[in-house]
C-alpha cells in the first residue's frame, strides 16, 4: 500500500536498489552467491522512465510509445550499471560471472535487423538474442563470438566455470 517505501518507486530502480543491497549483504557476510534478476524491461505497458532518463530520449519524429521504450531501456542500462559498480567497489568482479541476456526477440519498438519475426515468435528475430557475459580475467573485454547457444547451455557452463559438479 501508500505506506510501503517502495510504493511510488519505479520498478526497475527497486529490482537495481535491492540487487546491490543483496550483493552487499553477501559481501559483508562472505557468501558466495547466485543472483537472478529480471528486469521486466521493456515490458507492457510501457511507463516513462524518471528523470534524466525521460528527457534524455526524447527525439523528433518517434511514437509516445517509443519514447517511453526507449527511456525504460536507458533506465534499465542505468541500473545495471549500478549493480556492475558494486561488484567493481566491493572488489569481488574479478569473481563474479555476469550474463546478460533476452528471454526473447524485440517487441516492434526494437530493430531486429535482417532476422524475420520478433517477440511472441517462433521465427528468428522472436527466438535468436545478443547475451553479453562479463568475467573479468577470463572474458576478454570487448572480445565477440558468434557460437549459437541456448539457454540450456547456462547451467553446465557456469558450473564448469564454478567448479561445480553438475547435479
Amino acid at each position: 500500500g501508500e505506506n510501503d517505501p517502495y510504493f511510488s518507486m519505479y520498478l526497475t530502480d527497486i529490482f537495481g536498489d535491492e540487487s546491490v543491497r543483496l550483493i552487499e549483504e553477501f559481501d559483508n557476510n562472505d557468501q558466495p552467491f547466485f543472483l537472478n534478476l529480471w528486469w521486466l524491461t521493456p515490458h507492457k505497458p510501457y511507463e516513462p522512465a524518471p528523470e534524466p532518463h525521460w528527457s534524455a530520449t526524447a527525439a523528433e519524429g518517434i511514437s509516445d510509445d517509443q519514447h517511453r521504450f526507449r527511456s525504460m531501456m536507458a533506465r534499465m542500462d542505468y541500473n545495471f550499471g549500478k549493480v556492475l559498480d558494486t561488484l567493481d567497489r566491493l572488489g569481488i568482479a574479478d569473481n563474479t560471472i555476469v550474463i546478460f541476456v533476452s528471454d526473447n526477440g524485440g517487441a516492434w519498438e526494437a530493430n531486429n535487423g535482417k532476422l524475420k519475426g520478433g517477440k511472441t515468435d517462433l521465427h528468428e528475430g522472436g527466438i535468436r538474442v545478443a547475451g553479453l557475459a562479463r568475467w573479468p580475467g577470463h572474458i576478454q573485454p570487448g572480445s565477440a563470438s558468434d557460437v549459437l547457444t541456448h539457454s540450456n547451455d547456462l547451467l553446465p557452463t557456469l558450473c564448469s566455470a564454478a567448479g561445480v559438479t553438475l547435479p
